[in-house]
Formats: structure tokens, sequence, C-alpha cells
């Protein structure tokens, strides 16, 4: 890390509380009640007005240009479900069939990429070692957020196709890591974790657990999917056990990890992301432990010196271990 990106990213710290992440407006009662989805909920379309999308391939899709052995262009789903999400909410607002269809090109694509598995799961691959799309494994974070793209696109069009595609993404919410999955009963938490990075030793991260929760939820508001419903109250329950361990008692950690690694203490932009999940799971569910997280992690962010803490943690955390 640069003098300069170190200076850029310490002004984000001195703010008071930067806005990273708003939120949308989602009435859960009724859309449980429905059954219909209401926008999504983070609120991300102005990511297609601040340059966040850049590069497209032919069919308008984003691409991202990753680093591996010279720039290529690959196709990663959190990215494509970002930008399908973002339009989504923006044909909500404005009733523009144009931001409608963008959902389903994204839709599409992870029907057209997604591998079923002789079990009927599906596996969406990353992009593998060499560069090559959809070579790699499959992780809880392109999971969850397909289920909302492939909910939302079921929703409008009433396209099987699309609410068959998401129950073999669930049934992947069963398989353990080792076998191809995102599953992990973890040691470490005390609970099992919906995996978005499957690699040894693993990382256990706490934004791809909720945005993989919202996912099974919004499964089983539109299917009335028990087993989504089951994995969904699974997952919320193991959030909870693990919560005390992303307390630093300052800040939130990004990741907890297995030994012989270390945990790693979250950037400000995925502390406030916490605090916005944890409020919105807390809306969802009624549990107060997570407000009660919440809360707490909201005030650490709100104390000059937790944020100076965390700042030299971050750092830390990115040099070499002895």
């Amino acid at each position: 890390m640069g003098v300069r990106d170190t200076f850029n990213k310490l002004i984000i710290y001195l703010q008071r509380n930067p806005d990273r992440w708003p939120m949308a407006v989602t009435e859960p009662d009724e859309e449980i009640a429905t059954g219909r989805l209401g926008p999504y909920q983070l609120d991300l379309t102005r990511r297609l007005e601040d340059g966040h999308f850049m590069d497209f391939d032919e069919n308008g899709l984003p691409v991202r240009f990753v680093d591996f052995q010279g720039k290529r262009p690959v196709h990663l789903y959190s990215t494509l479900c970002c930008f399908g999400l973002a339009h989504w909410d923006t044909y909500l607002k404005t009733g523009a069939l144009s931001n409608q269809e963008m959902l389903i090109r994204v839709a599409d694509y992870v029907l057209a990429t997604g591998i079923r598995m002789a079990n009927g799961a599906v596996l969406l691959r990353g992009p593998g070692e060499d560069g090559t799309d959809h070579a790699g494994p499959t992780d809880a974070l392109d999971l969850g957020q397909s289920l909302s793209v492939l909910c939302r696109a079921y929703q409008t069009t009433r396209d099987n196709r699309y609410l068959e595609m998401a129950r073999g993404c669930m049934r992947t919410f069963n398989v353990e890591v080792g076998q191809g999955g995102i599953r992990r009963s973890s040691p470490v938490l005390g609970a099992v974790w919906y995996e978005e990075a499957v690699t040894p030793p693993l990382r256990h991260i706490l934004n791809g657990m909720i945005c993989a929760l919202w996912g099974l939820r919004d499964l089983a508001i539109v299917d009335r999917s028990a087993e989504a419903e089951r994995l969904f109250v699974e997952g919320v329950d193991s959030v909870i056990r693990a919560l005390p361990q992303f307390d630093t008692g300052f800040w939130s950690y990004y990741w907890i990890v297995e030994p012989p690694a270390r945990g790693y203490v979250a950037t400000m932009n995925y502390h406030l992301l916490h605090i916005c999940q944890l409020r919105e799971l807390w809306k969802q569910t009624g549990l107060e432990a997570l407000r009660t997280y919440a809360d707490r992690f909201q005030e650490y962010a709100c104390r000059p010196t937790c944020r100076l803490r965390a700042f030299v943690g971050n750092i830390m955390a990115r040099l070499p271990q002895r």
C-alpha cells in the first residue's frame, strides 16, 4: 500500500460516519404476507452512476479486469448480481422496462453458467487460478446474491427456469466445503457457516454470510420454501452465536479465521456495512441480539479513538506474519 493510498484511507476514518451503504426501504412483514419481494436490502442504485461498473461484455454485462499474468476480463457473479439488483431497484422507482431487462439478463447469465451436480445442487464457480471464467470454487456470497436475482426474475416473469435454478443454488447450502459446497461446521465459531472463502485456512466472512442469508430469505418468501426458511433460520442463529467473536472490543472483524491464520480488522467500509446488515437482519427477524451488536458497532464508529485503532489494526493486518 502506497503512502497516498494510506493517506486517502486515513481520511475516511477521520469522518465521523461517512455515508457508504444506504439502505433500501423494505417492509419485511408485507413481503412475507404477499410473497412478493421489494427492493434489495442494500440500495445499490447509485453504483449505476458513480463509475462502479466500467467495463462490459458484448451483452452489456459488467466484467472485471483481473491480473492473471496479464489483465483478463472475467465475469464475477457478485459484480453481475449487484448490477442486476441495482437495475431492479431503479425499475421499482421508475418503472423503466429497460432496467427490468437488465435484471433478467443477469438471471439468464446465471442460468447459462450454473453447473448442476448429480444431487441437484448448483455450483456457481468463480474465476480459476489462470483467470479462466467459472473454473474456480463456489462461494456463499455468489449463491446468495444470485438467489436474490433469480427470485426477482421469477417474480417478474413467472418463468420456472429461474425458480428451479434458485432451488438448485439453495441445495448447495447443504453441501460441505470439502465436497465442493459452501457449508462448514466451524469449531472456531461453534456454529455452521456459509462460507464466502472456501480455500484453507478458512476465513469466516460476516458480510458474505448475511448476503447469503438474504438470498435464502428471498427464496423462502417467493417459493414458500420450508427448506430455504430452515437454512435461513439456522444461518441467523449462527450469526448470533458468532457475533461475540467478530467484536474486537473497539471495532468489528471482517473475517474470523481458523489457525494458524489471524483475524482481519474490517475496513471502515465493511464495518459500516456490518452495521447496516445487522440492523436489516434485526428488522427481518426481531432478534434483539442483532440490534445490540449493530448499536455497539455503531458506537465504535462514532468514537475517534476506536476509528484510529481500527485504522492501525487494518494496516497491521496487511503486514506479513512472522
